[in-house]
């Protein structure tokens, strides 16, 4: 095995394959799920409040009775939103229906049992109805996806720092050799192994690396290239890299 100190193996894969390193996957791994989940929070709010609107401007006006208040009493604060049961008539046949929703929050007001609300129904689904005459500040509706707007950004920062330190192994680290001490399968990596690697003449101190399943088979006792700097090792068939 050669290795120069004026020279370092040529990486064609690294600009892929350093997002999935096991230092980095997992933070990878939060900062996509906090994506999608502030995504799809903000697909949800966003259409409840365009529902909302829609009915406001075009629902048919209604006064509904409340027979129930989804609990034991007979009134009930309105300082947080409050699951109400209202009788109606629907706007397309007239008769009398109930429908079970909550009834937005109306600081220092209450809502009491047979008392009479005006709201506005959607003619094409009776079911749903809103009490509101004006819709609520579209930035009001976004407030919990927003909220996870900064994990996202800190969890990306934290994948990028660490993918930062597995492309400076592949510029300054060196190239070495390993005995695989270990092999499992990782949750986080379907299709790729999780070994332990001990290296040559090192600490052996057992240090984390994947093994893509592109890299052919790997057992347990088996001699790989590595590059390697302090708790990093990247096997270099990983990279298409010859040291």
């Amino acid at each position: 095995m050669t290795n120069t100190s004026d020279a370092q193996p040529n990486f064609p894969r690294a600009a892929l394959r350093s997002w999935m390193e096991v230092n980095v996957r997992p933070w990878l791994a939060v900062t996509l799920l906090m994506l999608v989940a502030a995504t799809a929070l903000g697909v949800v709010s966003y259409s409840k409040a365009a529902q909302e609107q829609r009915l406001i401007t075009s629902g048919t006006p209604r006064d509904a009775t409340v027979v129930g208040l989804g609990a034991d009493t007979r009134q009930m604060p309105r300082d947080e939103e409050v699951r109400v049961t209202l009788e109606y008539a629907d706007p397309k046949s007239g008769r009398t229906m109930a429908s079970e929703r909550l009834l937005h929050r109306k600081r220092g007001s209450v809502v009491a049992l047979k008392q009479v609300l005006k709201i506005r129904v959607d003619p094409n689904d009776p079911a749903v109805w809103t009490e509101r005459t004006e819709p609520p500040p579209l930035m009001q509706s976004l407030t919990v996806p927003l909220m996870l707007v900064p994990v996202v950004l800190l969890s990306f920062l934290a994948t990028w720092w660490q993918r930062s330190r597995v492309n400076k192994v592949l510029k300054t680290g060196t190239p070495t050799t390993a005995t695989v001490a270990s092999i499992r399968q990782s949750p986080l990596a379907p299709l790729s192994k999780q070994i332990g690697l001990a290296l040559t003449g090192g600490d052996r101190t057992i240090r984390q690396a994947y093994w893509p399943a592109r890299n052919g088979p790997v057992a347990k006792g088996d001699t790989v290239d590595v590059i390697a700097d302090g708790s990093i090792v990247l096997p270099l068939r990983s990279y298409g890299g010859q040291a």
